[in-house]
């Protein structure tokens, strides 16, 4: 009994080492704000219909798309009729793993399967929206135009729940088993 219980404390150690699975956090550098966008102007509409990721309604207004750099656009909408815009923040997607996407589309983010449909290149990203000001003097600017409210991305999900739990059950079985062999003694 007490061989065959040091030889389960053991092997139960040895797979809980070897077995955990590393963890995966994934994240997206900061988009510059459409209130004061950054990169090339791709381009840009005064007015027209226009889409939005994630939603099947028409918005009219004012739409311009800068090239932040080579994997990030910034879509910057504006509606004629209100203050509130929506920005739409865009990466290239097709060098993530399955995974790196699922965690991304937990912390609100689309999947595109090709952006050429919205005027990109025909590859994979994802997108996210963000509501701004892009008219209005509601903060006292002379400009009309304020700082969109920063978004906090959250914590990233790391997709090792399974793991954490096998690591407390391990360690729960261990216990148990250090106690009938001290209780045999």
């Amino acid at each position: 009994m007490k061989r065959l219980t040091i030889v389960t404390i053991v092997l139960t150690l040895f797979y809980l080492i070897f077995s955990t699975a590393q963890a995966m956090a994934v994240s997206v550098s900061d988009f510059p704000a459409c209130s004061n966008p950054q990169g090339t102007l791709v381009v840009g509409y005064d007015s027209g219909v226009h889409g939005i990721v994630g939603s099947t309604s028409e918005y009219k207004g004012s739409d311009k798309v800068y090239q932040v750099d080579a994997s990030k656009t910034t879509q910057c909408f504006c509606p004629s009729d209100g203050t509130t815009g929506i920005q739409t923040d865009w990466f290239k997607a097709g060098n993530l793993s399955q995974d790196e996407v699922k965690t991304y589309e937990h912390d609100g983010w689309t999947y595109i399967p090709t952006g050429k449909i919205w005027g990109l290149s025909d590859e994979p990203y994802l997108a996210k929206n963000h509501d701004y000001t892009c008219k209005g003097t509601s903060n006292g600017t002379s400009n009309g135009v304020v700082e969109a409210a920063s978004a906090v991305l959250g914590l990233a999900s790391t997709g090792n729940t399974i793991t954490l739990l096998s690591i407390a059950s391990t360690g729960l079985v261990a216990f148990f088993l250090s106690f009938l062999l001290r209780k045999s003694k």
